[in-house]
């Protein structure tokens, strides 16, 4: 189970109109069952997302106790290889690692909406994309957007270990994502993303 329980407090806005302020309650209960190999490992992982809100300062006839539930599923898992090199001082592996995450789409632009009925969003961004976007459950930080999935993400690492030590000399991490449908939740003023793969992430 991940929890979370924040209230929001902020000033007038620049109109001179309040700023929406309350409290918002993020559940994530989840199940999973890791099964591991020296050669591998496969971890399937279903979970149940529920966020509610307790808001002040809401147009009338707005919803001040908005709520949203969500399932999200995945599947991760990845191989593992090794072979000696460099006259057996160095051990290279060749890591390849599949994520697969489906969460269903919900229109959450009215979910928190201001007095001038303009959606609003708490702390929700997204993140600068990096290797370890490959493997979220949620392409937004925050809870007032959860995105909608489906796609798999495609990485692959390799490293070189000392064999007698085994201290890592050196790493090369590649991957990507292939998405099966546009991305249509997005923040406040931003559009669909239709994309049907992400840039190549390394490290």
């Amino acid at each position: 189970m991940q929890g979370e329980l924040v209230h929001y407090d902020r000033a007038g806005g620049p109109d001179g109109l309040a700023e929406v302020t309350g409290a918002r309650l993020d559940l994530l209960p989840w199940f999973g069952a890791r099964a591991e190999r020296p050669w591998g490992f496969l971890e399937p992982r279903v979970g149940l997302r529920h966020t509610g809100y307790r808001l002040d300062d809401q147009l009338a006839g707005s919803d001040a106790q908005p709520t949203r539930t969500l399932p999200v599923t995945s599947v991760d898992g990845g191989l593992y290889f090794d072979r000696l090199a460099f006259d057996g001082t160095l051990r290279q592996t060749l890591e390849p690692r599949l994520f697969y995450l489906h969460v269903p789409y919900e229109n959450q632009n009215d979910l928190v909406t201001d007095l001038r009925g303009d959606e609003v969003v708490f702390d929700s961004g997204l993140p600068q994309f990096g290797w370890n976007s490959l493997f979220r459950d949620n392409r937004f930080s925050g809870a007032d957007r959860v995105g909608d999935a489906n796609q798999l993400s495609i990485g692959v690492t390799s490293r070189f270990v000392d064999d007698r030590s085994g201290a890592e000399r050196a790493r090369l991490d590649l991957g990507q994502i292939l998405y099966f449908r546009d991305r249509k939740v997005t923040l406040p003023g931003q559009t669909v993303e239709t994309e049907s793969s992400s840039p190549f992430v390394g490290r």
